[in-house]
């Protein structure tokens, strides 16, 4: 049996994100005070893998506690699903000489879920007020004025009874949890604060999320302890309204919940699209675009004529095996706004989909990753490009992209997402006659040599990329 070792804290940080939860760990730390911070960040921006190498980061000196709450999402009440978290994973950070004053905490865990889940109080006021009481409530328009008077009376009684039970039992459990960091504490292997990471929150129901929210913010504040909650904040907003109704101010009423909120910077494309390729070997024979990956035509010309050869939106990367690879899926993947999540599943389609090349066909990995992004982010227009081809001015998607101005360098021309889009759009349903033409009207002209290298292989595997739809189509069950 081969042992697995684990990895350290942002062994794969492409994103370089390490240097984020490094700057809020000093942060926190510095404010020596209970405090919960929202990680803000669109859906699909890789969340949780920051939530969980930050975990991992500060566990050699920190107790650090994570807890997924969409994958808890099943109950009505999710202090019991939090709690449970804790009391799992807690006991690692406990010297073992004080595991038994565990005892206290579990206690007090019990008795404040016990005050708090509504079912119970539900059940200990239809104790307190008695069957009779429930009966007078439902047949209210029949009964006579001191019966109503002497049921109001015991349901505020319990009502007051209750409230104070409920804040005893929260009183006590914060107690007990500033005894169990104290213990924790105890034997100096462990510092303040306890790190409780919340991932996926924008993903629950919004009256779970709304309540998980206020749990945090009023149970769980306890000096000595710091909640990190990661969530699509718009999201999250979207799931208040939900409760409270479209006009509700819900960006002001999260807020209440969150000390602080930090968001994400958005992710580098080319980075995340390095490393989705760094292992990739290509099985197929592909088209050679002879891509610029530095911008530039020659780097030992003079300065001033290399910057006329790019500009700021020129996408570039290190000299590589697979540079066109990288830079075509960056190009295409920040002209859709692609999040990251989708980006992974489109570049394991497109492994699925070169498995079905032959070996005597020359694979065009930008006319065929387009329309696999182009599938992924707008299926409606994917179809209508087919329908459509003898129409640019039907295919809406062309007018965002042609708002983009970013753009990679090919055999010293700079080209955009819509332009390459469009060299491969005006050839693909000629015929091969009429393709030849076209061939023999660009050799002889010699304005573009990269057109007429790119239309002499369109030429020798039109049938071939005329089934790129189809596969692309087959690709999208991968999810």
């Amino acid at each position: 049996m081969t042992e697995t070792t684990e990895q350290p804290a942002w062994h794969n940080d492409i994103l370089d994100r390490a240097k984020y939860a490094q700057f809020l760990t000093d942060y926190i730390k510095s404010k020596q005070a209970a405090c919960v911070i929202n990680i803000n960040a669109p859906w699909g921006t890789g969340k949780t893998f920051f939530l969980e190498n930050w975990r991992d980061y500060v566990k050699p000196h920190h107790p650090a506690i994570y807890f997924n709450a969409w994958e808890n999402d099943y109950g009505d009440d999710p202090i019991i699903a939090l709690l449970s978290c804790l009391n799992t994973q807690i006991s690692a950070f406990l010297p073992a000489h004080t595991l038994i004053k565990q005892t206290d905490y579990y206690q007090k865990s019990v008795t404040v879920v016990k005050k708090l889940a509504p079912a119970l109080i539900k059940s200990a006021l239809a104790k307190a007020i008695g069957a009779d009481g429930f009966k007078a409530l439902e047949n209210i328009n029949t009964e006579d004025e001191a019966t109503i008077l002497d049921v109001s009376s015991k349901l505020a009684e319990e009502m007051l009874a209750t409230q104070e039970s409920k804040a005893n039992a929260i009183s006590e459990f914060k107690s007990a949890v500033t005894k169990l960091i104290d213990n924790i504490e105890s034997d100096k292997t462990y510092q303040k604060p306890l790190f409780i990471f919340i991932d996926e929150l924008d993903r629950c129901r919004p009256l779970y999320s709304i309540n998980l929210l206020e749990t945090i913010k009023h149970i769980f504040n306890v000096s000595g302890t710091v909640f990190v909650v990661a969530t699509d904040t718009e999201q999250l907003s979207h799931s208040v309204r939900a409760i409270y109704g479209e006009g509700f101010n819900a960006e002001m009423y999260i807020r209440r919940f969150f000390d602080q909120i930090y968001t994400l910077p958005k992710p580098d494309n080319v980075s995340f699209s390095i490393k989705l390729f760094e292992k990739y070997t290509s099985k197929s024979k592909f088209f050679f675009y002879r891509i610029n990956p530095s911008g530039y035509l020659n780097s030992s010309r003079d300065q001033t004529i290399i910057e006329q050869e790019k500009n700021k939106n020129t996408f570039i990367c290190e000299p590589c095996t697979n540079q066109e690879f990288i830079l075509f899926f960056a190009l295409f993947a920040a002209d859709f706004n692609l999040d990251l999540r989708t980006q992974k599943q489109c570049f394991e389609r497109f492994l699925a989909i070169e498995s079905s090349f032959k070996d005597n066909e020359e694979v065009h990995f930008c006319y065929l990753m387009f329309l696999i992004i182009l599938d992924a982010k707008q299926p409606t227009q994917f179809q209508y490009v087919f329908s459509s081809l003898k129409d640019l001015r039907k295919i809406h998607f062309l007018e965002n992209l042609n708002a983009s101005k970013n753009n990679i360098k090919i055999n010293g021309v700079l080209y955009t997402s819509k332009e390459l889009f469009e060299i491969y759009h005006d050839k693909i349903l000629l015929s091969q006659t009429e393709l030849r033409s076209y061939l023999y009207s660009i050799s002889s002209s010699q304005e573009n040599d990269f057109e007429t290298v790119l239309t002499n292989s369109l030429l020798d595997n039109l049938t071939s990329i005329n089934q790129y739809r189809h596969k692309v189509e087959m690709a999208c069950a991968l999810s």
